[in-house]
């Protein structure tokens, strides 16, 4: 199964967010986050990839409403997810037994859509630090 992360650059910082799949089947961002300094280098910020991809597709309960606050809401001083989101530059990285996808997102009318043309397949086999620099060079 593909595991799925999801990175944020803020003002504040970058952070590195797992996705679980919820009881009901829902993709959603869970805990534990990773919260890194601008200034973070590409080999902290692959450290904390590795982090969340480990996370990934950990089973959750479905929520009952969307409008939680939660931990990276809390850290990054924000309420909402139009709030935390709507400023931030977003990468998506998915791994699979093969390689890892990653795409940048855009921010549009309440949500993050998916820039497929950004898309960029690497080999399991690729060194970590060039896959740390091609998501550096992406936030």
């Amino acid at each position: 199964m593909d595991k799925r992360i999801m990175i944020y650059r803020r003002k504040d910082g970058i952070y590195v967010i797992p996705d679980g799949i919820t009881t009901e089947g829902a993709s959603l961002h869970t805990e534990p986050f990773e919260y890194l300094l601008d200034s973070s280098d590409p080999q902290e910020i692959w450290g904390a990839v590795e982090k969340a991809l480990s996370n990934a597709n950990r089973r959750v309960p479905h929520p009952k409403s969307w409008s939680f606050i939660t931990p990276w809401y809390q850290k990054a001083g924000v309420k909402s997810w139009g709030q935390f989101a709507g400023s931030a530059k977003a990468v998506s990285i998915v791994e699979n037994d093969e390689h890892y996808t990653i795409k940048t997102h855009r921010w549009e009318r309440g949500s993050l859509i998916s820039q497929k043309e950004t898309m960029k397949v690497f080999p399991k086999s690729i060194l970590k630090t060039q896959l740390a620099e091609a998501i550096k060079q992406l936030l």
